[in-house]
């Protein structure tokens, strides 16, 4: 990925965080167990992008992967 892409994806992720830290905490919760599960049934289908698409939303939301299991 070149400079320019880092760039935006960083400035989008600041974005996110900030937005994140003013949710109430019942909606980031819930937010939390949505994209948790969603990731779990990307690691189940055999399509790597899945995998890439929901990882990147849990790392832009600031939320640890689950163990792969």
């Amino acid at each position: 990925m070149n400079a320019f892409w880092g760039g935006i994806l960083k400035y989008i992720a600041q974005i996110f965080a900030g937005i994140i830290v003013q949710m109430t905490p019942v909606l980031l919760d819930e937010l939390k167990e949505v994209l948790i599960n969603l990731y779990k049934k990307a690691l189940a289908t055999p399509n790597p992008w899945d995998d890439f698409g929901i990882g990147l939303l849990l790392d832009i939301f600031g939320i640890p992967k689950p163990p792969i299991e």
